[in-house]
């Protein structure tokens, strides 16, 4: 029998799937092979049917998608407006590089047009990621920013995770790896979308 897996999909995953989606320009290696894992992972995911392995994200992480795709967007703007690297943290902010209304449009159909497809799927179309409810558990929480220096909300999405019996958390944020892999610690995996999919690409 085959052994059953709970993921749980990082905010950064979804969002870089849907940039990925949106570049027209497929000769583009750098761009493409920036957001490549993500997406081909969630091309899988997609398409994946098993009842052994179940894909979860949260209330918290399908939010954080606006922040992620704005703060994309808008660091396109600057690149594209020749801002140098140096300038980035200054740069933020000013008008001049903001996003223009059908930017912004462009963002919220997007994600709603993802989430309608895959996350709210009809009773006659099952869906292929679950959204678990956020989650503070006392026991799990405080220790996760108190010991392990985690942001609140990677705190509440990490917990989530546990208490979802995930064994695998799939994310790209390093710092978040960093955190908890150096830190040992124990409750579950942080795996990149390379490494997640070379584990369900095995499943078969």
């Amino acid at each position: 029998m085959s052994e059953k897996l709970n993921f749980f999909i990082d905010t950064n995953v979804i969002a870089h799937y849907l940039i990925r989606l949106k570049i027209k320009d497929k000769a583009n290696s750098q761009l493409t092979n920036r957001y490549n894992n993500a997406y081909q992972l969630m091309l899988k995911i997609l398409s994946f049917n098993s009842e052994n392995y179940k894909f979860i994200t949260s209330s918290l992480s399908q939010a954080e998608i606006y922040y992620a795709l704005f703060d994309e967007r808008f660091c396109e703007n600057m690149f594209n407006g020749g801002v140098p690297y140096s300038c980035w943290i200054k740069s933020k902010g000013k008008k001049c590089y903001n996003l223009k209304s059908e930017e912004i449009e462009g963002i919220i159909t997007d994600i709603l047009s993802f989430s309608y497809d895959y996350l709210y799927s009809k009773e006659d179309k099952p869906k292929k990621i679950l959204i678990a409810k956020d989650v503070y558990d006392p026991d799990i929480l405080p220790n996760l920013i108190l010991n392990y220096n985690l942001r609140t909300h990677d705190a509440i999405i990490v917990t989530t995770a546990i208490s979802e019996k995930c064994q695998y958390l799939i994310t790209m944020d390093k710092e978040l790896k960093k955190h908890l892999t150096e830190r040992k610690y124990k409750k579950i995996s942080l795996i990149d979308p390379q490494e997640a999919l070379i584990k369900i690409t095995k499943s078969k």
